[in-house]
């Protein structure tokens, strides 16, 4: 039996098994193409993009909760940007009026298209229907408003290593469409007055 040859160097030292996979030959081709770009073999190439795999998707857990808000997050992005036919299309949707509007109503449309099958109403026993629409109305209202809200008090100028990675998030988040979120007209009264209505419904007395 013929001696193997020694052990091809890695940049990822330590113990190590052999793993024998199948794959389609442009795949191989292409990863066989960027380890030669970097200099490296093809089983750091192909370990280097498996780790890389692995922090993606904490990432997009922590920044959307999991992978499929992210893809439909991805597929919202793309109605946006084809919801610019047939308007100006000039400049950023964000601030554009006519594309705006239709972008929102292609993004509800795109939405309704894929609408689970079932019952929308929430399985809560005892309040009677009227109530659940009360608190669903309450819940989208002060969600949103409270959003923007928590946007416009972040400070983008905070020290990095200061906060909590929730607040991170708002920081960035300002830091790039600020002047979107300074549009919301809800404050921190406003925010007080709907919990209040809703509890005063919850209980009249």
């Amino acid at each position: 039996m013929a001696k193997r040859g020694p052990k091809p160097k890695t940049q990822f030292p330590g113990p190590s098994v052999v793993f024998s996979s199948r794959m389609a030959p442009e795949l191989k081709a292409e990863l066989e193409k960027a380890a030669a770009a970097r200099g490296g073999t093809l089983s750091d190439e192909i370990q280097r993009r498996l780790r890389r795999t692995f922090s993606d998707d904490e990432k997009i857990a922590d920044n959307f909760g999991d992978s499929q808000t992210y893809m439909m997050m991805r597929t919202i992005a793309l109605a946006v940007q084809w919801s610019g036919v047939g308007t100006a299309g000039l400049g950023n949707w964000l601030s554009d009026p006519a594309w705006f509007d239709n972008a929102v109503k292609t993004i509800n449309r795109l939405l309704e298209a894929v609408r689970p099958e079932g019952d929308p109403r929430p399985n809560i026993k005892g309040p009677s229907p009227s109530d659940i629409d009360a608190v669903l109305a309450y819940t989208q209202d002060f969600v949103s408003s409270a959003l923007w809200l928590e946007i416009q008090d972040a400070d983008p100028s905070a020290p990095i290593n200061k906060g909590t990675r929730y607040e991170h998030k708002l920081r960035l988040i300002k830091d790039e469409i600020g002047h979107v979120a300074a549009r919301s007209k809800t404050g921190r009264d406003d925010l007080l007055k709907m919990a209040d209505d809703l509890k005063r419904r919850k209980d009249p007395k």
